[in-house]
């Protein structure tokens, strides 16, 4: 966790440097998440939800599936530990995301950029 932070901080020094001539980073950071498209994000977190549901739906427990009638405490505690895994792997992404400028969405009316300039590193 500790290496993909500092990536994303890497990322967003080297992207902000060029545009943000007086170093104030919260300006930077401000900007980024006003570019920062909602549908974008909300296709990545159901990408990610669908992702975290499916590894629950295909783990196989130690001992093999028991299946009985109704849930359990177990079932219960189960389910809260898969909504907060969801929950701060998407958190966790949507951070990452509009730090680095993932969710700025390229090639729609109103962007000026080429595929050329899209696709500069």
């Amino acid at each position: 966790a500790a290496a993909a932070f500092n990536a994303a901080a890497a990322a967003f020094n080297a992207k902000g440097a060029a545009d943000n001539a007086g170093g104030d980073v919260s300006i930077e950071l401000g900007r980024r998440l006003d570019a920062a498209e909602p549908p974008e994000m909300r296709l990545d977190v159901t990408t990610l939800w669908c992702f975290v549901l499916a590894r629950e739906l295909f783990y196989v427990p130690p001992g093999g599936r028991v299946i009985d009638l109704g849930f359990s405490l177990d079932d219960v505690l189960r389910l809260g530990c898969v909504a907060s895994t969801g929950s701060c792997l998407c958190l966790a992404w949507l951070a990452a995301g509009v730090v680095t400028g993932h969710f700025k969405r390229a090639g729609i009316a109103g962007d000026s950029r080429t595929l050329a300039e899209y696709l500069e590193p």
